[in-house]
């Protein structure tokens, strides 16, 4: 029987000639609607009346659960007693102490009875605490997977691994389920699934109908499809990605980036559309013969714009003229002299046609083993004026895992979206890529817009960060302070559930930006997840940084605004956790690749930092005390004063107005 309408689940056995629903020849919208509700109140009734114990009990724990959750959310520090429930901690024991695993089986039953969609969503709400109720939902899918067959939600369950080992004969049928999202198709790009046929088949349906839907989508989790490609003995993925390769041209340009940087060396190159990345590469590779240690900075930036000069006229830039507007599959005229040719865009926005190459702008970058520098071009986006876009160029270094953590941030970025949260992050782009005739690891790095370091600004007026907000933005009374206080709060915030998730590391102030606005950003992310500077030594403690100058601008560590940011890092962590099977995800498929970043234990230490066997509670109250944690941490200051005396990157001082703290 078809189970597209919910209303049809609770009595599998009807016919039509007993419910007006299932007649094919059902037309009428008010009828449906008056039939509708008059079936729903005849099925809860006699539901309710054949299971009124364990209904009641369900409803109990379905409503102390809501409760409990809105205590974390709206009173995450348990200060505001009207927002107190009477009771409240024999709610949270009732849910969490007085339900045994025979209890939570049975509830999941009476729900199946009901209706499979409320039974999934059951599980989804308690199965991180509760093993049992996991298990116990895998069996009831497979014994009746056809009441599933349009809950894509389901499908993990459906996907269980020993009925995979067993070829159970309920998988025969899995072609005719809905495709799961495109997040959930991630967890089934492995080789326990490409090694059967039918699930594989129904894994790259579900991707074709989410490339259909959505092509952004696809672009956004390339770099983890790309690595399922050593899993691919059937060759559907690598057919599905020349597919979408050839509908879209954006998918196209980031497929290609993306083989070339994870190519081994010795693949023939000449399948790349070889005059734009001719042109990627001299750039990317104009600082690589350069000798980091034996040239000042001023030598270093006069070296590469000179070699920028060269790659200008070589590529036909010289004249100014880059870009004709709006039509992506325009060729120009660089140089009238010269043969018409595709033209160049910024690799980190293919929409952005580079006009210029700027090589005086050049600047080369601090570092001792590198040379990376910063150059500028002038792009045009549509048909709208040229405009300034700097970009960092980096060889010998690898870009990877900037890209990967910068996805993952745009991921909490929705997240935080999608929950109502205004939390900042900025997830600038990255393109990882390989240049010059070694394919040598390097990168392209957008920088952040009218953004200047923390360091650079303490070297130009050594203020602490209220000083500079209040020259900036005015008295601490004033519309403007308070509106880009409110911006700074909004992005540590932000950047605190980020960091303390992926444990990026190497937090001193040349990798902590401040925009115009007042938002701190957070940049460079060559250390996160198992590695940490000075070879694993793990010298920085804190879940995140925040340090005395930042607790002095947002208000000080017992005002309101401070209590305010410890509730958005604790709404922030809360919403992020309901996403833990998706992040895991990302983070599976990536870690198959040989960045440095993962270890063995990478993936469990991750998953623990979500705590899937607290309740919300629990976990509210754990990101409270790491929000103390990390700005009691003698580390953060510590790890400031060593890059300062080794590096003379910037360190706040200690001031009287620290007193206030």
């Amino acid at each position: 029987m078809k189970n597209s309408n919910p209303l049809t689940w609770s009595r599998p056995a009807m016919s039509s000639a007993t419910n007006p629903l299932l007649h094919p020849t059902f037309m009428s919208q008010q009828y449906f609607w008056e039939a509708s509700k008059a079936f729903v109140q005849n099925t809860m009734a006699q539901w309710m009346k054949d299971n009124r114990g364990w209904c009641q009990r369900v409803m109990r724990v379905l409503l102390a659960d809501e409760l409990m959750q809105r205590v974390s959310w709206f009173n995450t520090l348990d200060e505001f007693s009207g927002r107190k429930l009477d009771k409240q901690n024999e709610l949270l024991d009732f849910v969490n102490n007085k339900i045994n695993d025979k209890e939570w089986q049975t509830m999941l039953d009476v729900l199946w009875s009901l209706n499979a969609l409320t039974a999934v969503r059951f599980v989804k709400r308690f199965g991180m605490q509760v093993n049992v109720l996991r298990t116990r939902l895998t069996q009831l899918v497979l014994n009746s997977p056809k009441r599933v067959h349009c809950i894509g939600e389901a499908i993990p369950y459906v996907l269980d691994l020993d009925a995979l080992k067993k070829n159970a004969v309920e998988l025969e049928g899995l072609s005719l389920f809905v495709p799961p999202s495109l997040g959930v198709c991630l967890r089934f790009l492995r080789d326990v699934y490409f090694d059967h046929v039918i699930v594989s088949q129904y894994i790259f349906k579900s991707l074709r109908f989410h490339a259909q839907h959505d092509m952004q989508d696809i672009i956004f989790y390339l770099p983890q499809i790309l690595q399922a490609l050593r899993h691919d003995s059937s060759g559907l993925l690598m057919q599905f990605l020349i597919e979408s390769a050839e509908k879209d041209n954006k998918m196209a340009h980031q497929l290609v980036w993306l083989c070339q940087t994870e190519a081994y060396e010795g693949e023939h190159k000449e399948d790349r559309p070889k005059q734009f990345f001719d042109f990627c590469d001299r750039l990317n590779n104009a600082s690589a013969q350069i000798n980091p240690s034996q040239y000042t900075k001023a030598a270093k930036a006069k070296m590469i714009s000179a070699e920028l000069i060269k790659v200008r006229k070589e590529f036909g830039l010289d004249d100014g003229s880059g870009g004709n507007g709006g039509n992506n599959d325009n060729k120009i005229k660089s140089n009238p002299n010269k043969q018409q040719h595709m033209y160049y865009y910024m690799p980190t926005n293919p929409s952005w046609k580079i006009a210029d190459l700027l090589p005086s702008s050049v600047r080369a970058l601090q570092s001792k083993a590198k040379v990376p520098f910063m150059a500028e071009f002038k792009i045009q986006r549509d048909h709208e004026k040229s405009e300034i876009q700097r970009c960092i160029f980096k060889t010998h270094d690898d870009c990877r895992q900037d890209a990967l953590a910068l996805q993952i941030i745009s991921l909490l970025s929705k997240i935080f979206q999608d929950a109502g949260l205004n939390l900042f992050v900025f997830p600038y782009k990255v393109i990882a890529t390989r240049t010059g005739v070694d394919k040598v690891i390097g990168g392209m790095i957008e920088c952040v817009p009218n953004a200047r370091s923390r360091s650079d600004l303490g070297h130009e007026n050594d203020y602490s960060l209220r000083r500079y907000f209040i020259e900036i933005y005015g008295a601490p009374e004033s519309q403007e302070f308070k509106k880009a206080q409110r911006n700074f709060i909004l992005s540590v915030a932000g950047y605190a559930v980020v960091c303390y998730l992926l444990q990026i590391k190497d937090r001193h102030n040349a990798n902590i930006m401040i925009d115009e606005r007042g938002h701190l950003i957070h940049i460079d992310f060559g250390f996160l997840f198992d590695i940490s500077p000075g070879k694993n030594i793990g010298f920085e403690r804190a879940g995140f940084k925040i340090n005395r100058e930042m607790v002095e601008l947002i208000g000080g560590i017992q005002s309101p605004l401070f209590r305010w940011f410890t509730e958005l890092c604790i709404n922030g962590y809360l919403a992020v956790r309901d996403h833990m099977d998706e992040i895991l995800a990302l983070v599976y498929l990536s870690a198959q690749s040989n960045l440095p970043c993962f270890t063995p234990q990478t993936l469990d230490r991750l998953k623990a930092r979500f705590l899937p066997n607290k309740s919300t509670v629990e976990a509210a109250q754990h990101m409270k005390e790491l929000v103390i944690s990390s700005y009691q941490s003698w580390t953060t200051g510590g790890y400031d004063w060593f890059q300062e005396k080794s590096q003379g990157i910037w360190k706040a001082p200690k001031r009287a107005e620290d007193d206030l703290l």
